[in-house]
């Protein structure tokens, strides 16, 4: 009997374990250091006089913006967090950057990752593929987690880097930066920055359904592409 009642109380324990849900809550804003001046006299150099003067008032208007990230043991959701803020400023470049009104899925257990778009009355289920980290054995304490660095190098010769934690073992992060064995609590993409601000348990149980019409990056591409010509450069 006494051995029955333990693993009862194990198999309890395990079950409210990978059951409990989780909220984050991350800010996206310019890195640590970075300075708008000198971004605005890049564009003059880059860009003519008209576009030039566009992209340097979105520079002067960003202002920080927060995402949430739920999940637990082996789903997850993340969408910018939606606010009058946010609202107000349809062409803040942190908004866009943080996924703008796109919401992510992510299923573990079916391997599984998408985002819903919704573009010209259309939604769209769009899958997008794992990025590829490669793990250093560089840590730090990142906002009071113990810390591993990883980095991503791209085609275009510029780094990603995210620093994730192994005490929090969700492979989860904010917009596509996920698969890591750890949570991530910080991704610097030159010159913005995810930072984890706040975590918290959720008293209810994270209720997600992935969805079956979905569709490859490339067809979404296309379809957007017939209703706005030029809209993509370098999206994935």
């Amino acid at each position: 009997m006494y051995r029955i009642n333990l693993v009862v109380v194990f198999t309890f324990l395990t079950t409210l374990l990978y059951s409990q849900s989780y909220k984050a809550t991350y800010e996206v804003k310019f890195k640590e250091g970075f300075s708008k001046e000198k971004m605005k006299k890049g564009l003059e150099k880059e860009l003519d006089g008209k576009e030039s003067q566009l992209y340097k008032k979105f520079i002067a208007d960003a202002q920080p913006v927060q995402s949430i990230l739920k999940f637990d043991n082996t789903q997850s959701f993340y969408q910018v967090k939606q606010t009058m803020k946010n609202d107000n400023n349809p062409n803040n470049i942190f908004s866009g950057f943080a996924g703008g009104e796109r919401k992510y899925f992510q299923f573990k257990d079916e391997d599984l990752k998408y985002y819903v778009s919704e573009k010209f009355g259309n939604i769209y289920n769009v899958k997008y593929k794992s990025k590829k980290w490669k793990l250093t054995n560089q840590r730090k304490i990142v906002n009071g987690y113990p810390c591993q660095k990883a980095i991503i190098n791209t085609s275009n010769g510029k780094k990603i880097i995210a620093w994730f934690s192994k005490e929090l073992s969700f492979p989860f992060g904010p917009e596509k930066f996920n698969g890591l064995p750890g949570l991530i609590i910080k991704v610097i993409v030159e010159p913005f920055v995810f930072e984890l601000i706040k975590l918290k348990k959720q008293e209810n149980e994270l209720d997600l359904n992935s969805a079956k019409d979905l569709i490859s990056f490339e067809k979404y591409k296309n379809e957007i592409k017939k209703g706005m010509p030029g809209f993509f450069k370098e999206e994935q």
